[in-house]
């Protein structure tokens, strides 16, 4: 059995420019990975790509990994169907030099320093977006080649999707939510399962080829919320997701989690503040499989 359970705790706090300077600069897409301030992409001196939810609608992708696959300087290396283990590589650098942040919860293992995109469900998905080039003055060591923050869903009304593919590939989500100038709330729920082929062939050998489909199963849920009092606005987020995949003779199971709080808003008439604290979680429970007949 091989089993992995990694937990991170995260607090920072940080004092930015002023309010009045920010407001006149933002638009409808902004970018807040490239400097930790909201900004117009076109007015960042980094290389950075936003990928809102209407790119991804209209990508038709069926995941997550097809997406990135599309843009300039990321290149997806798979190593079998639906919910096999894949790394993403920014600019050439390896795959645990990119950091991966959820609502700004790191969540890239603290042991390899990578993470398992192929958990992350696109319906969970507001808005993507990459940073290429180091980013180390900003967000540390580990973004050596560059930072990719994925923003979860906020919902502000009732919605339900559904979709049936190749290799018995079926997933749908719904969810609901409500906001207004105090605040608000927004739920998702979400699961997809598929088929999928075997993972290896007769050629392998009597000993390891096994004609079983191999598919991955998982389910998600993410939750935003915010409450507004004075000045100051208290929000939170969280993401799960539960699943695993299947191999020839064996099977894992998989949880990937990241929760965080924040608390911003302005100090003076000319300054704001933001403090958050996140934890992340990564299980990979692999129980050994059956001997092979002799």
């Amino acid at each position: 059995m091989s089993h992995k359970t990694i937990l991170v705790f995260s607090i920072g706090l940080a004092l930015v420019a002023p309010v009045g300077a920010q407001q006149a600069t933002l638009q409808p897409t902004i970018e807040v990975t490239a400097s930790r301030v909201a900004e117009t992409a076109d007015a960042s001196l980094a290389d950075v790509s936003v990928i809102t939810r209407a790119d991804i609608d209209a990508s038709h992708a069926p995941d997550l990994l097809e997406v990135l696959r599309l843009q300039a300087g990321l290149d997806v290396v798979r190593t079998g169907g639906a919910g096999e283990q894949t790394n993403v590589f920014v600019r050439g650098t390896n795959s645990n030099h990119v950091l991966v942040l959820v609502d700004g919860v790191r969540v890239a293992s603290s042991n390899t320093g990578a993470f398992a995109f192929e958990n992350l469900p696109l319906d969970a998905i507001e808005r993507i977006e990459i940073v290429r080039g180091p980013r180390a003055s900003y967000w540390g060591s580990d973004a050596i080649g560059g930072v990719i923050q994925i923003f979860t869903r906020k919902l502000d009304a009732p919605q339900i999707a559904a979709s049936y593919g190749s290799y018995r590939s079926a997933d749908g989500s719904a969810g609901i939510g409500g906001w207004n100038d105090a605040g608000g709330f927004s739920v998702q729920v979400g699961a997809r399962h598929v088929g999928g082929f075997s993972a290896s062939n007769p050629a392998a050998g009597a000993y390891v080829y096994d004609p079983d489909d191999d598919g991955m199963q998982n389910h998600n849920a993410v939750l935003q919320g915010a409450y507004k009092f004075g000045a100051q606005t208290l929000s939170g987020s969280v993401f799960r997701n539960e699943g695993g995949n299947d191999f020839d003779q064996g099977h894992s199971r998989t949880l990937d989690q990241a929760a965080g709080v924040n608390l911003e808003g302005a100090v003076t008439a000319d300054w704001q503040q933001r403090l958050s604290v996140g934890t992340s979680r990564e299980d990979i429970d692999t129980p050994a499989p059956a001997a092979a007949p002799i």
